[in-house]
């Protein structure tokens, strides 16, 4: 009677560990989104642009290089329906400084756009709750 009960104690155990597993698998869908961060060292000689896509939350960030008007850096970030209880905004960091777009919500695109100083820029989608 108590192997019995032994056994069946186990099997009981095994299947709430089963089920914890499962479900801590399930939760990092259900934590904040993840920032998007690129930093780029390279030529800034000619337009150039390069685009992330975060599989995860379906979020989106496309920076870049531009010569057309002025030497520029630029972010354009993007949320999604995976976002909807956060803003998020773009982010360049070069020799300037620090530049935030709009914080917009999951539906709209945050842009910055600033004057390109520096070799090594940081380009950002950022989340913060609403």
């Amino acid at each position: 009677m108590i192997k019995k009960r032994n056994r069946i104690v186990k099997k009981i155990c095994s299947f709430a560990m089963i089920g914890a597993i499962v479900t801590s698998m399930a939760i990092p869908s259900l934590a904040a989104p993840r920032e998007i961060s690129k930093t780029y060292s390279g030529s800034f000689t000619s337009d150039w642009q390069k685009t992330y896509e975060d599989t995860m939350y379906y979020t989106k960030l496309t920076y870049g290089y531009n010569t057309s008007w002025i030497n520029e850096d630029y972010a354009w970030a993007q949320g999604s329906f995976m976002t909807k209880d956060y803003n998020h905004n773009a982010y360049v960091r070069n020799d300037n400084g620090a530049h935030y777009g709009n914080s917009v919500d999951y539906r709209f695109v945050s842009k910055i756009e600033v004057r390109h100083k520096g070799s090594t820029i940081t380009y950002k989608n950022q989340f913060n709750a609403k």
